[in-house]
């Protein structure tokens, strides 16, 4: 299972870094903190978060970059948080064997994680591979695609 997570991470990677053409950008935090509190504008956080959840396929990378580094400012926005949940995570995938209500259970673990760091990466990656062997594409999609996003912002922000 670990080199699986690995496996995956790596090509995803790989391939966002063959597949586009970088247009590096610090992020400029005094701007963002300043775009995303714009109700009006396409930059505002709440409505770039509704957007982000439903997999929207026409947010751009500034969008994404500003939801990314915007979440900083954000009341729920914890450096050092952890979720008690991440143990059940982990306690899951101590067993041997996985069954469908183990990945019922790592499907509703991700999602509570989510709820309050929609940005974590490792989590991202756990929701994807329930959702797989769920079967539920739909939304195993968009999950791969918030994932994408969220790599591509980092990179190009030019520091990985």
């Amino acid at each position: 299972m670990k080199h699986f997570c690995a496996l995956t991470l790596l090509l995803l990677f790989a391939a966002n870094s063959i597949a586009q053409d970088w247009d590096f950008e610090k992020p400029d935090y005094e701007q963002i903190e300043k775009n995303i509190q714009i109700e009006t504008s396409n930059l505002f956080y709440s409505s770039l978060m509704n957007r982000f959840q439903t997999g929207d396929t026409t947010l751009t990378i500034e969008e994404i970059r500003h939801l990314y580094y915007g979440f900083t400012f954000q009341p729920k926005y914890a450096p050092y948080g952890h979720s008690d949940y991440s143990d059940s995570i982990r306690t899951i995938f101590r067993k041997e064997n996985l069954d469908s209500l183990d990945y019922d259970k790592l499907n509703q673990f991700c999602r509570n994680i989510l709820k309050d760091n929609q940005f974590d990466f490792s989590t991202l990656e756990y929701h994807n591979y329930a959702l797989s062997k769920m079967d539920s594409l739909g939304q195993k999609e968009i999950v791969l695609r918030q994932l994408n996003w969220l790599i591509d912002a980092v990179i190009s922000s030019g520091k990985v």
